[in-house]
This record gives structure tokens, C-alpha cells and sequence, in this order.
């Protein structure tokens, strides 16, 4: 079932499931937050500390926080990460130039530290990389994960502007032409709706328009979105398809057939009541579920690195 969820929620699960089974890691009154606290305060580096070394709880948790961090890499859909899989204990990252990081959840080697330099240069934006983990990684989180609140409080105002005057949609598109945004709505729609979205723009494509798939392997556009699937998973990645065309800099042409073609088929469907208020509903509750509840947990994960300021 995890192979049908988007990424996002793929990487969200992953820290979910730590924090649940660390709590203590989180509470600045416990035994084991006193000794992480201390190894941070008594080393540069993360590999210089034998007793960080030679506890795996201790690993995993610098390494879900780093993964947990990277759940609104890019935006809420992660476009920078195509794949992401954890399985018994084994993270896998595709990046979208191709690269692949594998490393075990616990365990401090050399796959880790591959993943961490990646890191540095994707997530931190680093220039210069280190092959150490620095104690002082949890400042750069906090500014990470500060900033998916912000991207997340300006989503949600626009979120309530469409539930407020309704019929708002492409008005606040065409003002705000908001990668999260977009991907939002389009998960609000019904499947049937989606598929009618794509199979509706792919016939003023260009018959000879190649595509890039998460994967990298590049289709026939028209044959991609010309086929309807109700497939979860499929559906995912051709909305990961449809959104790299709607923001292309490289295909201004195709960009704006997108664009427009997507406001005259978002025009239309207002005029559907039942698919109208199904869609607002859904908008709703995905307003509560995912925007509201992931600014709490970033203020939660950012209240947590403050505690590391003094490091």
C-alpha cells in the first residue's frame, strides 16, 4: 500500500513512526535527550563520538530527522525527489538528475555519509560539502523546516480564500501561480475529473511532445495523458508530469497551453454542482489534514532544533 502513497507522505510516515517509538528523545527531561544533548555539546562532529557511534537509536534519529525535513522538499510534492522507499529498515532516494542514495536506518557508514553530502548540495544548499555530520546540522533544519511552514501558512490563506468566494479557483491560480497550490486542487479532484483534465489538454499538445517520467525514462505526452487509469499510482505520476509542463521555463509554449487549458476546464467544472461541492469538501479536509496539521508538526520539529541553538 505504501508504493501508492506520493512521497511526501512516504517520508512523513517515516518520521511519524520514529517519534511515536522515541519519545523520550523528545522530552528535554529525559535520560536519553540529556546524553544526545551532550554529545552535541561535547563534539563538532556527530563521527568524532563514540557514544553517538555505538548507538543506533541515536543514528537513526539524526538520520529521520533529515528525512523528515526533506517532506516539503522543493514543494508540498517534493519535485526533486522522484522515488523514495523505506523497507525493513532501508531507505532508498531517487533524485530527479538520476541519482540514487541507499542507507540503513541505525547504521553511521559510508552509504549515509553519500546521502548526507547529497544533502548538504540539495536540501541545505551548500556549496562546499562535509564528509562528517556536523553537530550543528539542526540549526539548518530548523531554517528548512520554518520555511515549509511559511510556503504552508500562505497555501492555507489562499486555500480559504477559494472556500470563502467559492467560485475563486482559477482567479486565485492566475494570481498566484503556486506549485503547492495547484498540487492541492488537483488532489482535490475526483479521479474521473483528473483523468477528463488530462485527457482534455494532451489534444493541443503537439503529437511529437516528449516527456520525462519520475523515472526518467521520456514518453509520448499525448499518449500519457491520453489514457484514462485509476491506477493511484499512475495518476501520481502523471500529475508530476502535468505540473513540470504547467511550470516549464523551458517550454513557454507548452506551459501556456497548459495553463490555459487548465482555467477553461476548471471554468467548466464549477458549473457541475455535485462535482463543485464534492471537490470543495475534499479541499476542506485536505486544508485541515494536511496543511493544518503539518504546520503543527513543523512547529513542533522547529521548537524541537531550538533546543540545539547553544550547540
Amino acid at each position: 500500500m505504501s508504493k501508492l502513497l506520493p512521497n511526501n507522505i512516504k517520508l512523513l510516515q517515516v518520521l511519524s513512526e520514529h517519534l511515536d517509538t522515541q519519545v523520550t528523545l523528545l522530552d528535554k527531561k529525559s535520560k536519553e535527550y540529556a546524553a544526545f544533548k551532550n554529545i552535541c555539546l561535547s563534539n563538532t562532529y556527530f563521527d568524532d563520538s563514540p557514544a553517538y557511534l555505538s548507538n543506533p537509536i541515536f543514528i537513526k534519529h539524526v538520520q529521520v530527522l533529515m528525512i523528515g525535513s526533506m517532506s516539503m522538499l522543493g514543494g508540498f510534492n517534493i519535485p526533486v525527489i522522484s522515488d523514495f522507499e523505506h523497507k525493513e529498515g532501508i531507505i532508498k532516494i531517487r533524485w530527479d538528475g538520476g541519482t540514487i542514495d541507499r542507507f540503513n536506518l541505525g547504521v553511521h557508514d559510508d552509504n549515509f555519509i553519500k546521502f548526507y553530502r547529497y544533502f548538504q548540495t540539495r536540501a541545505l544548499q551548500h556549496t562546499h560539502t562535509e564528509s562528517k555530520v556536523s553537530v550543528q546540522l539542526f540549526g539548518a533544519l530548523k531554517q528548512l523546516v520554518e520555511s515549509y511552514g511559511m510556503i504552508l501558512a500562505a497555501v492555507g490563506s489562499k486555500c480559504d480564500t477559494i472556500l470563502d468566494e467559492k467560485h475563486s479557483i482559477v482567479s486565485v491560480l492566475k494570481k498566484n501561480p503556486s506549485q503547492d497550490l495547484l498540487f492541492i486542487l488537483l488532489s482535490c479532484l475526483p479521479s474521473e475529473q483528473l483523468n477528463t483534465l488530462y485527457i482534455h489538454i494532451q489534444q493541443f499538445f503537439p503529437t511529437d511532445l516528449s516527456v520525462s517520467l519520475p523515472s526518467g525514462n521520456k514518453v509520448n505526452a499525448c499518449a500519457l495523458f491520453g489514457q484514462s487509469s485509476t491506477d493511484i499510482a499512475f495518476l501520481i505520476e502523471k500529475t508530476r508530469v502535468y505540473m513540470d509542463l504547467y511550470f516549464s521555463k523551458k517550454l513557454p509554449i507548452i506551459q501556456t497551453i497548459t495553463r490555459t487549458k487548465t482555467f477553461d476546464f476548471l471554468d467548466e467544472m464549477t458549473k457541475n454542482t455535485a462535482i463543485f461541492n464534492a471537490t470543495f469538501e475534499q479541499l476542506r479536509l485536505l486544508k485541515k489534514n494536511q496543511v493544518t496539521m503539518r504546520i503543527k508538526l513543523y512547529d513542533l520539529l522547529s521548537f524541537y532544533f531550538s533546543g540545539f541553538a547553544d550547540v
